[in-house]
């Protein structure tokens, strides 16, 4: 087996190397190639070099490329775009990040990475290689010139045809990659190639787009990943909060990553807040997995508030190896590597974060309601949509009454006796005796809420102060409401609050009752259970001694999207900033 390559070093700030693939007329015939340094920012557009975007796939070295006369191993994937952007007879500037950085030299690999927003927008194009020239590729790249330069339309059958090869072609793992979305939306001007035909990305997304009125699936990652590209070399967003790390993050989820870690970093190019992120995430390949996501869940807890941070918890794998409040973005990992990561943990003192490090603290003016009774589950709001279709009244409801009437016959087979299995001598539950006008239609509008059914499913239920609201379904008789003012977590000693994002959900249902003082920030409401601290550190420790004292400890179980009517006894008393830790 021969010696891994030597590289020389790059000592400068804003150094980098380029690749001098050298020519050949034979496709087949060996790749050679050499290394040149410049430094990025004294050579800016005078090194005109191509970036290439591309899939490292599977990453056993099945090629070769001999670089000064020392042979290098190189995956089949890169092997195949270097033979199609081989010129025949000049040398071709290429940056490729599998060859340009040193991936064994973890330092290197770490500020090159942090690099990479420079590496692509300063290069003269980059070229986005999809694999290997097919006839379904041939097919659909030969007609974007044609439909560019041509007046006429193609016909219906052409049409239809590059429908179909247009799916086909957004299935390419490149558009699913955690990487590409970067290395497109920074590039200046960016190509995609399928074996030496080429097109460019906004003529591709030209032709595409237009075939669908509503794009969705596939057609829908294209469009998405062309409107962020336009957002951010046009400066036409409305929103400032599009090129935060979080939204980013948000928008990125599910995405496909050989190294979980870069779900974070390979999307720290295009992030605006950088003061914000800085605080907390440092791209550094020797920390574990869980290290960095923890890092970046402070972040998002920060800035973006503890919704954001919730809404990113998509039952990835590593859910095992991170704390209930750290998002996991649907990354993908083997189990094999989450087993390998928990091993790490338990050996490394510096993962062993203290318990008060891993926890929220959230202050309450008010006092905690208790869940005492519960319903049986709730039909889904279509149910509900379905009930106004069939009366007739359309889902515009106009008086408390006639919402109040639809709900209690959408609830009706609740209203029965219930027998609740949470309780030890079960008793039936009267919701008569509890409902009244006002909450049983706040109820139902916040139910009707597109926002509130996603994937979970929910029950009614009775609160220690004799109101009603919609719980989650994970929720047990016993557990309790709060009413959170304010919140903050520790990172490395020094307390930081938590964004408190106390947007209404439900707008309309705020706008129809403005008479009635009820709180809607939905966001400040959430459901907790009470745990020993003990039970909390082996949950979220993995064997740290230190514990919290002199807080009472709960675990949160999910957000609470409805109202919740605090004063509905008169007797109830407000706890002046009760400290509640959550785990």
């Amino acid at each position: 087996m021969p010696a891994p390559y030597s590289y020389h070093p790059l000592k400068e700030p804003g150094e980098i190397r380029l690749l001098y693939l050298e020519p050949a007329r034979n496709r087949d015939a060996i790749l050679r190639g050499s290394f040149e340094h410049i430094v990025l920012p004294n050579n800016y557009f005078t090194n005109r070099y191509t970036a290439l975007s591309y899939v490292w796939g599977n990453s056993t070295p099945a090629e070769r490329i001999l670089l000064e006369s020392h042979e290098v191993g190189i995956t089949a994937n890169l092997g195949a775009a270097l033979r199609d952007l081989r010129h025949p007879t000049a040398v071709h500037q290429v940056w490729i990040d599998a060859l340009c950085i040193d991936q064994l030299n973890i330092p290197e690999r770490n500020q090159q990475v942090a690099f990479m927003r420079h590496l692509y927008s300063s290069a003269s194009s980059t070229i986005i290689y999809l694999g290997q020239q097919s006839a379904e590729t041939e097919f659909l790249l030969g007609q974007v010139p044609q439909r560019l330069f041509s007046e006429n339309l193609s016909s219906n059958n052409a049409t239809s045809k590059a429908d179909d090869v247009a799916r086909y072609l957004l299935e390419k793992p490149w558009f699913h990659r955690v990487w590409t979305f970067q290395e497109l939306v920074l590039s200046r001007d960016p190509w995609v190639q399928c074996g030496s035909l080429r097109v460019r990305w906004a003529d591709l997304c030209s032709f595409i787009l237009p075939m669908y009125k509503t794009p969705i699936g596939t057609e829908n990652v294209l469009a998405r990943m062309n409107q962020v590209r336009d957002a951010l070399h046009l400066q036409n967003t409305d929103d400032p909060d599009d090129r935060c790390l979080w939204k980013i993050l948000e928008y990125r989820q599910g995405a496909q990553a050989t190294d979980p870690r870069d779900m974070i970093w390979a999307n720290m190019g295009l992030h605006s807040d950088h003061r914000e992120v800085e605080e907390f995430v440092k791209i550094d390949y020797n920390k574990t997995i869980r290290e960095a996501f923890i890092e970046a869940g402070r972040y998002v807890l920060k800035n973006g508030g503890l919704q954001r941070a919730l809404s990113g918890k998509l039952k990835s794998p590593l859910r095992s190896i991170l704390p209930w409040w750290v998002p996991d973005w649907g990354v993908s990992i083997s189990p094999g590597l989450v087993h390998r990561e928990y091993e790490e943990i338990k050996k490394s003192k510096s993962d062993r974060l203290r318990l008060s490090e891993q926890t929220l603290v959230f202050f309450s003016a008010s006092n905690s309601l208790n869940v005492r009774f519960l319903g049986g589950i709730l039909p889904a709001p279509s149910e509900y949509k379905k009930l106004h279709a069939a009366a007739g009244s359309g889902l515009e409801p106009l008086s408390k009454e006639w919402m109040t009437a639809k709900w209690v016959q959408f609830t009706q087979d609740l209203k029965n006796p219930n027998q609740n299995p949470n309780q030890d001598s079960p008793e039936p539950i009267d919701w008569d005796k509890y409902r009244n006008d006002w909450n049983w239609s706040s109820l139902q509008l916040a139910y009707e809420s597109d926002k509130f059914y996603i994937d979970s499913y929910f029950r009614l239920a009775i609160l220690s102060n004799d109101s009603i609201t919609i719980v989650g379904g994970n929720v047990v008789v016993g557990d309790s409401i709060i009413r959170a003012q304010e919140s903050y977590f520790y990172d490395k000693g020094y307390r930081h609050n938590c964004n408190q994002d106390t947007r209404p959900h439900h707008k309309r249902a705020r706008d129809m009752f403005l008479d009635r003082k009820h709180n809607w920030d939905a966001n400040a409401h959430f459901v907790i259970r009470d745990v020993k601290p003990d039970d909390a550190i082996i949950f979220d420790t993995l064997g740290s001694a230190d514990k919290i004292v002199d807080y009472e400890h709960c675990r949160l179980i999910g957000s609470q999207y409805t109202e919740v009517k605090w004063d509905a006894l008169s007797g109830d008393t407000a706890v002046p900033r009760r400290e509640i830790a959550l785990h």
